[in-house]
């Protein structure tokens, strides 16, 4: 059966369209964490994996956010940029710390240019992990 995504593209819907907070389907289905819609859509549908929302966010953002490993996984191997900052400062490693999400801290690491790369309120993905107590996470940091 197909899915939502393949669906939409053999329907010929935009892929990239965007609401009016600039969220496409993309970031929906990262946010959601539905693999096989992510997989369609970027190879049917040609979405861009590093299309922006209002809030600078990108579907490695909203994936990272919810703890959806193998989404981040996908994303990153079609070419999403694990440095991207939202309009917070905030890099998916931050929204990985805050959110103790471990397997995907262990995911992005080797990816990053900076692990301790501040965010605009001047927090690190490090202080998110130790606020939240997020021991795992902190220890993957250090």
């Amino acid at each position: 059966t197909d899915t939502a995504a393949e669906m939409l593209v053999k329907l010929g819907a935009d892929i990239r369209a965007r609401d009016s907070t600039g969220t496409t389907p993309l970031h929906a289905f990262a946010a959601k964490g539905h693999t096989n819609a992510l997989k369609a859509a970027i190879h049917l549908g040609k979405a861009d994996v590093n299309a922006t929302t209002k809030h600078q966010q990108t579907p490695l953002h909203l994936a990272s956010q919810n703890g959806h490993t193998e989404a981040a996984s996908l994303l990153m191997y079609a070419g999403a940029f694990p440095d991207a900052a939202d309009a917070e400062g905030m890099r998916p490693l931050h929204h990985v710390a805050k959110h103790g999400h471990a397997a995907l801290c262990q995911l992005l690491l080797p990816h990053v240019i900076d692990p301790s790369a501040p965010a605009k309120d001047c927090w690190r993905p490090l202080h998110h992990a130790a606020q939240q107590g997020q021991a795992d996470v902190v220890r993957a940091l250090l």
